[in-house]
């Protein structure tokens, strides 16, 4: 055989070495892209799952999730599982289901902290032991604004907000707290005007900031007096928002009865809410179960 023969039948076999070669390289490139694309598939997913988790609203009924609850913990496990990969072993789960917002720290996971879509209420479970704290603000009709004059003080413009606080324990609280208007105007700050305001009225005691005043051990028959018509001794209404006031009025109405399923100008006694506080450490406790057990098997 010549030279230029081998030599040919060298560059043959060379050129069917490298279509070997490159027909193995487009065939693991195809492989790897495939597990790539469906790496970036379920990576998606997972974060779409995950997201869910953050924002379940009030249209997903703890009741129903509770009839479902092996969907639903199978589902919150996965989540539960990715966030830590993702976030870190000792990071807290923060997620939601209806109208409950739940903690779950991985440092005590036993302990789950609860809070309710109007801010105002929260719940602290830990197995068999609970605790609910439900807050109820009202429904006054207009945006208002006081005046307050009473022993050498006096301002104007300033927000009162009342929330009513029921607990599980049968307690029943009434917080007010005092802050400066847009049109604030007057000498007197609001920590000086509670601190004359509870002076004088004893059945009140400075809260947890000098902000705000609390009356406790409240009779469950007592009505709930309106801010608007019958202010506190020394306040007066001072401006009234008619059109906003009235607007936000029905949107906080509309928000109570969707999530509590009653109308909420049915609440006329401090004891009115009680039955509330209650459903609310119900759907807590269906959220616990959940959350718990998911977190449970999420070790596995």
């Amino acid at each position: 055989m010549s030279e230029r023969t081998v030599a040919g039948a060298l560059a043959q076999e060379q050129k069917h070495a490298n279509m070997n070669n490159h027909l193995i390289e487009d065939s693991m490139l195809k492989v790897i892209g495939k597990v790539s694309l469906e790496q970036m598939r379920e990576e998606h997913k997972r974060e779409d799952l995950s997201e869910e988790w953050d924002h379940f609203g009030r249209e997903v009924h703890i009741e129903w999730a509770e009839e479902s609850s092996s969907d639903y913990i199978n589902w919150l496990a996965e989540t539960m599982e990715w966030r830590r990969s993702r976030q870190g072993e000792d990071t807290p789960f923060i997620g939601r289901l209806g109208d409950i917002e739940f903690t779950v720290n991985p440092k005590n996971p036993s302990r789950v902290y609860f809070a309710g879509e109007d801010n105002l209420s929260s719940a602290t479970i830990d197995k068999d032991d609970e605790y609910v704290e439900y807050g109820f603000e009202g429904f006054e009709p207009n945006i208002l604004r006081f005046n307050y004059n009473a022993n050498g003080l006096s301002a104007s413009g300033l927000n009162l907000r009342r929330i009513i606080l029921v607990t599980n324990e049968g307690e029943i609280n009434e917080q007010y707290s005092l802050s400066e208007g847009i049109h604030f105007s007057g000498e007197s700050q609001p920590s000086e005007i509670v601190a004359d305001f509870v002076s004088n009225h004893p059945e009140y005691e400075i809260g947890e900031s000098d902000n705000t005043f609390v009356r406790s051990n409240i009779d469950p028959f007592e009505s709930i007096s309106s801010i608007s018509s019958e202010p506190l001794d020394g306040f007066k209404v001072w401006y009234r928002d008619i059109i906003d006031g009235e607007y936000a009025r029905k949107m906080k109405e509309r928000e109570f009865e969707q999530r509590e399923g009653q109308d909420p100008n049915s609440i006329k006694t401090y004891g009115d809410i009680i039955p509330f506080a209650e459903k609310f450490g119900e759907r807590c406790r269906k959220v616990y179960n959940i959350a718990t057990a998911a977190y449970e098997k999420s070790l596995r």
